[in-house]
């Protein structure tokens, strides 16, 4: 996640085709070199890396696009209609997550264990 900041950037110079200077991309690059070494030292190395830290990876590169579209879009209809859409347009696959994960550990079965580790 501490490379979200970086990402969502970099997503929104390529969306809106800017040139950043050579200082930014080299304080992005240092910041995200920190971020991964850091990452690795706390997991015992680069050569662990599971499941989990793909789908993180992953979650990282959708909530930046988000973050990205979310600010242009913005710009067009407004912070507050931006924020009402988003949530209605979550809202059926919010709540088909939870009805189930509720049937899920209605049934016994918790939903860590069903996901590959």
């Amino acid at each position: 996640m501490a490379r979200l900041p970086a990402a969502t950037s970099i997503t929104v110079i390529l969306r809106v085709k800017e040139r950043p200077s050579k200082a930014f991309w080299g304080v992005v690059g240092l910041g995200a070199a920190a971020a991964v070494f850091f990452a690795a030292l706390q997991g015992g190395g680069f050569g662990n890396l599971t499941w989990a830290d793909l789908l993180l990876f992953a979650a990282v590169i959708a909530a930046a696009f988000g973050y990205a579209e979310g600010g242009l879009l913005a710009r067009e209809l407004g912070a507050w209609q931006t924020v009402s859409w988003a949530l209605v347009l979550a809202a059926p696959l919010m709540t088909g997550a939870s009805i189930t994960q509720q049937v899920l550990l209605c049934s016994g079965l918790r939903p860590r264990n069903l996901i590959p580790g």
